[in-house]
C-alpha cells in the first residue's frame, strides 16, 4: 500500500475485518474462499464482520470475481464496508462492478471512495446496507412440486422424505398440478391448486410465479416432479448457511452421474445455445443459469423478482430468470453439500452439454471425429461427386448471404502495404 492509499484507508483499519486471501497485512480474519465450494464461507463468518478486504488479489484476476463480492455481502453485518482493489481487463470493469452492487434489490450501496494507486489500480470502498437483515437461523422450508399427475409416486416420496428429514423444522408442501394427497400423513401442511385457465398450454412459469406469491416460509424450494433429496440435503443447508437469494444443489442421475444443473452461456443471449458447465462449480459464466428442476430461492427475493408466467414448457423460464437476476445484481451459486437425483432421466439427457474442464484439443478431436463420422456416412449414403457438389453449392451460397468474398478481398487488402500519402 502507498502512504496516499494508506491514509484514507486507514478509519476501516480498527475494525472486525475479513481479508479475502493467506496473508493479511492487517488486523483480520484471513479467509481463503476455495472454488469447489462456490466460493462459499464457512457459515459460521455470515454476518459477523464490519469490513471485507478484497485488496491482496485484484478481483477482476478471477473471472468468477461475481462470487467473490456476493459472498463478501454475506459476511458483512447489517450495515459494513466492501474494499476492493481491481485492474479492469477482458474478465471485468469498474461499471460492472458498481452495476452488480446497485442493482441488487437487496443492498443499499454508496460508494465512499476511489483511488488510484501508483501500478495504476483501483481502490473502492463501498457502504453496503442490508434493506432488511438476513434471518439466517430461520430454517422454515416451502416446498413447491410442479406435477402433471404421472409421477405421483415419485411426489409422495419426495413429500415423506423431505418430512421425516427436516424432522422440527417447519415445511409446507405447495403442489401445482394433480395429485391425491389422502395416502399422506394427517400432520403434512400440504397446498394443492391448478391453474384456472380452459386451455391446455403447459404453463410451467406461471405455476412457479404462483407458487412464490402462495409461500410462507423464509426458503423456497421448486422441484419438478422428476426429483428426490438426498439424505443431506438439510444437514448441508446447516454447512452451507442459509444467507442467500438463489440457488441450486448438487444433482446427479440415478446410476449417481453428474448432472449439471448449474450451467451457462458465454454470453446472456436470449437464444438458444448448447451449455457449458464445470465439475467443480467455480466457474461463473456470463450468462450463467440455474436448471428449472431444483430452483431455491429466499422468499423476499422471489416476491420482488419472479418467474416470467407468459413463459411455457421447454421456453427456457430457468434461463429467463437466471439472467434477470444477473442483470439486477443477484449472482446463480450452488450448494455443494446438499444434493438431490433426477429420476427416470436417462444421463444421456445432458449429453450435448459441454465439459469445460475437458481439455481444448480433446474436444477438438471428438469435434473432428464426429464431424469425419458424418462426411463418411453422407457419402455412404449420396456418393462422393453428390456430397461435393452439395458442399461447393452452400458455401457459395453462404458467401453470397453474408458478402464474404468481398469482406475476404478487403480483409486481404488491408494486409497488403499500402503507399504513403502525403
Amino acid at each position: 500500500m502507498t502512504d496516499k492509499i494508506f491514509t484514507f484507508l486507514e478509519p476501516y483499519f480498527g475494525k472486525k475485518a475479513a481479508w479475502f486471501g493467506e496473508k493479511a497485512p492487517i488486523i483480520a480474519d484471513s479467509i481463503c474462499l476455495d472454488p469447489q465450494t462456490n466460493y462459499r464461507a464457512d457459515s459460521g463468518f455470515h454476518g459477523k464482520y464490519s469490513v471485507i478486504w478484497i485488496y491482496e488479489y485484484n478481483l477482476f484476476e478471477n473471472e468468477s470475481w461475481p462470487l467473490l463480492l456476493n459472498e463478501a455481502i454475506s459476511l458483512l453485518c447489517k450495515d459494513g464496508v466492501i474494499i476492493c482493489r481491481m485492474s479492469e481487463n477482458k474478465n471485468g470493469s469498474i461499471f460492472a462492478l458498481k452495476s452488480y452492487l446497485h442493482r441488487n434489490p437487496s443492498i443499499e450501496v454508496d460508494l465512499l471512495q476511489q483511488h488510484k494507486t501508483i501500478q495504476g489500480d483501483k481502490v473502492c470502498v463501498f457502504k453496503v446496507a442490508r434493506k432488511q437483515k438476513r434471518k439466517v437461523d430461520n430454517k422454515s422450508w416451502s416446498f413447491g412440486i410442479l406435477t402433471n399427475g404421472k409421477k405421483e409416486e415419485n411426489v409422495r416420496q419426495l413429500i415423506e422424505k423431505a418430512s421425516t428429514l427436516s424432522k422440527d423444522l417447519n415445511i409446507e408442501f405447495i403442489i401445482a398440478g394433480q395429485f391425491d394427497k389422502s395416502s399422506l400423513m394427517t400432520n403434512i401442511d400440504i397446498t394443492i391448486f391448478d391453474l384456472d385457465v380452459s386451455d391446455q398450454l403447459p404453463r410451467i412459469s406461471q405455476k412457479k410465479y404462483e407458487i412464490g406469491k402462495l409461500a410462507k416460509y423464509d426458503n423456497v424450494a421448486i422441484f419438478h416432479d422428476r426429483y428426490q433429496i438426498g439424505e443431506d440435503f438439510f444437514d448441508g443447508f446447516d454447512k452451507f448457511g442459509y444467507d442467500f437469494d438463489f440457488i441450486t444443489v448438487s444433482q446427479h442421475y440415478e446410476d449417481g452421474s453428474f448432472f449439471p444443473g448449474y450451467a451457462g452461456f458465454d454470453l446472456p443471449v436470449f437464444k438458444w445455445m448448447t451449455p457449458h458447465y464445470s465439475k467443480n462449480y467455480g466457474k461463473l459464466f456470463a450468462g450463467h443459469y440455474i436448471n428449472g428442476g431444483v430452483m431455491i430461492f429466499k422468499r423476499s427475493t422471489l416476491q420482488k423478482l419472479s418467474f416470467n408466467p407468459l413463459l411455457l414448457h421447454n421456453e427456457a423460464e430457468d434461463v429467463e430468470l437466471s439472467f434477470f437476476f444477473m442483470s439486477n445484481g443477484i449472482v446463480p451459486r450452488i450448494n455443494v453439500f446438499s444434493s438431490a437425483t433426477t429420476v427416470g432421466v436417462p444421463n444421456t439427457y445432458t449429453k450435448t452439454f459441454i465439459n469445460i474442464d475437458t481439455s481444448k484439443k480433446t474436444r477438438y478431436k471428438k469435434s473432428l471425429k464426429r464431424n469425419f463420422t458424418r462426411i463418411i456416412k453422407k457419402v455412404q449414403s449420396k456418393g462422393f461427386i453428390k456430397v461435393i457438389s452439395i458442399t461447393i453449392k452452400k458455401v457459395l451460397s453462404t458467401c453470397k448471404t453474408h458478402n464474404l468474398i468481398r469482406h475476404f478481398l478487403y480483409r486481404t487488402w488491408c494486409k497488403i502495404r499500402q503507399p504513403i500519402r502525403k
